[in-house]
C-alpha cells in the first residue's frame, strides 16, 4: 500500500468533506483565559472538530486561579472513551497538567 503524499508543511492530507477529530484533554475555564472553551475555538479555527474531556474546573478570573476542582480519574476515562466512540480521531491534545489535589487558598 502506497504511502499518502504530505502537504507542504508535513502533515497528511486531509479527507475533503472530513475534519479531523481531535480529543483535547483539559479543565473547564470560565474566565476565558485558557481551558476547553480555547482549546475548542483553536481546534476549530484550523477546521477541525474537538472531542473535549473535562479534567477538572477552575474557579478563576483572567489574572488569577482562585481554586481548581479536578475530576476523578474514573469520570475523565469515561469520558474519553465516549468520545472515541465518535468520528475518528486523527490528533489527541492536553495542553495543561492536571493536579490531583486542590489548591490552597
Amino acid at each position: 500500500m502506497p504511502l499518502p503524499q504530505m502537504s507542504p508543511d508535513g502533515q497528511p492530507p486531509a479527507q475533503p468533506g472530513k475534519a479531523s477529530a481531535v480529543l483535547v484533554f483539559s479543565a473547564n475555564d470560565p474566565s476565558g483565559a485558557g481551558g476547553l472553551g480555547a482549546d475548542v475555538c483553536a481546534i476549530a479555527s484550523i477546521g477541525a472538530h474537538a472531542l473535549p474531556v473535562m479534567t477538572g474546573a477552575y474557579a478563576r478570573d483572567t489574572s488569577r486561579i482562585f481554586d481548581f476542582f479536578p475530576l476523578d480519574d474514573e469520570a475523565v476515562s469515561e469520558q474519553a472513551q465516549v468520545a472515541l466512540q465518535a468520528p475518528p480521531t486523527t490528533w489527541a491534545w492536553s495542553p495543561v497538567w492536571r493536579p490531583t489535589t486542590r489548591t490552597s487558598r
